[in-house]
């Protein structure tokens, strides 16, 4: 997002071994390789590097990461402990293992100052970024854009369970609501499911929020599945047979003046057999989505205002999160963007009322303190919970089933596209 706003280069580098470049910090033997074995002169190796398959190893080649970075200027970024940032040059670096994604104004300064760290580390150039831990990247700097998806990703897995013969479903899950399974799943069909709803939930979290509702639906039965919770699963392979090619279309604004916006929402004791609520949020800032999330929360609420209460500070908690990040790249990088106070959209007057009464009565002593750290927010100025229409919820088809048209239109409203070469389709 603030590099299509700054329309900024995206390179990506790849290292070869990572792991093996760091030094141990213990000592560590193992036993030589079979072809070398002397049965006169028995032998083992001390390790001078970390392998592939101690537990240690990850950790260690992220601090010896972490000093080849702080020899480049770079410093950890203070809400993200895998990203680093150059005031200097204004660069920014994000991490994961063994993939490295690098941004900042110019190319030339990219290229020059992550070569320098060729001389401890073997890095790969890939090129312009298009492809990201199974995520595709489409970048159209003419018109300001940026588009991801899993067309890939959502095709192979497909393939890989059997799925794509399956009847077309037009919503990722029916209106029915589902139980716990009265008899014990076997073993085999318990793996299965599970595999089913981890493929699914790397969709569901990255790039495809209209199946989110669905996934996490369907986890609440992982431990012992039954006909129905398969037959669930099935409808959103259905409908990912349908719609493959859905991604998110990120647009630059010429406005530097933005405003994080979070839509909050809850559906009070869906749950049939916990009784407990759902809790769903939907953050965008420049009208481009952000981030999302969909929780069932660990307490019963007893009143549909409580339970819209209780969604209201658990979207509090991303929006802060949020508003911190753009402050520190605010500062670290000079971008020079005008950030308003957040807001929090949300069409439960009850519960608006409650965020802003620090009063406690008998309606209200029962909730959990921690709820009440969005009254804290609101009086410090650092939100803002304004009223929206229950038609204009964008959070809504993230704590319930949606069908028919309605889901259309917020997938348009969301900025959910087909991706097509040279552009998207709505």
């Amino acid at each position: 997002m603030i590099a299509i706003l700054n329309k900024w280069p995206i390179l990506q580098y790849n290292v070869k071994n990572a792991f093996v470049h760091a030094d141990i910090d213990q000592d560590i033997y193992v036993q030589l390789p079979t072809s070398f074995y002397n049965n006169n002169n028995n032998k083992v190796c001390r390790l001078r590097k970390a392998l592939y398959g101690l537990k240690q190893a990850p950790r260690l080649w992220y601090k010896h990461l972490l000093k080849i970075l702080n020899k480049l200027g770079f410093v950890v970024f203070n809400y993200d402990k895998g990203a680093f940032i150059n005031p200097t040059i204004q660069c920014i670096i994000l991490c994961h293992v063994n993939n490295i994604i690098i941004s900042g104004p110019k190319a030339d300064n990219i290229i020059t100052q992550i070569n320098k760290a060729k001389d401890d580390i073997k890095l790969q150039a890939l090129g312009e970024i298009n492809t990201f831990l199974g995520i595709n990247i489409s970048i159209d700097y003419k018109n300001n854009k940026l588009h991801i998806h899993q067309n890939n990703y959502t095709r192979n897995i497909l393939e890989k369970y059997n799925k794509n013969n399956l009847y077309l479903k037009n919503n990722p899950l029916p209106a029915n609501k589902l139980q716990g399974n009265n008899q014990k799943a076997l073993q085999e069909e318990i793996t299965i499911y599970q595999q089913y709803i981890g493929s699914l939930l790397y969709l569901a979290l990255k790039t495809r929020p209209d199946i989110a509702f669905a996934v996490q639906y369907c986890v609440r039965y992982c431990s012992n599945p039954g006909i129905l919770h398969f037959q669930a699963v099935d409808n959103i392979f259905g409908y990912l047979n349908k719609y493959p090619d859905l991604g998110i279309t990120y647009t630059g604004v010429n406005n530097h003046n933005l405003i994080i916006k979070a839509y909050s929402d809850s559906d009070w004791g869906n749950c049939l057999n916990s009784r407990r609520l759902t809790t769903g949020y939907l953050t965008t800032l420049g009208n481009n989505l952000i981030s999302w999330g969909v929780t069932l929360q660990k307490s019963v609420a007893l009143l549909s205002t409580e339970a819209e209460y209780m969604a209201i500070t658990e979207c509090s908690k991303e929006t802060i999160y949020l508003q911190n990040i753009i402050n520190e790249l605010n500062n670290s990088l000079q971008l020079k963007i005008l950030i308003n106070i957040p807001v929090i959209l949300e069409d439960n007057t009850g519960a608006i009322k409650l965020g802003h009464n620090a009063e406690f009565h008998k309606r209200t002593k029962h909730i959990d303190i921690k709820y009440h750290y969005i009254r804290e927010l609101v009086e410090n100025n650092k939100i803002r919970i304004l009223y929206i229409n229950t038609k204009e919820q964008l959070a809504d088809p993230l704590i319930k089933p949606i069908t028919g048209p309605i889901l259309n239109i917020w997938r348009n409203k969301i900025g959910l596209e087909k991706y097509q070469p040279g552009g998207v389709e709505k």
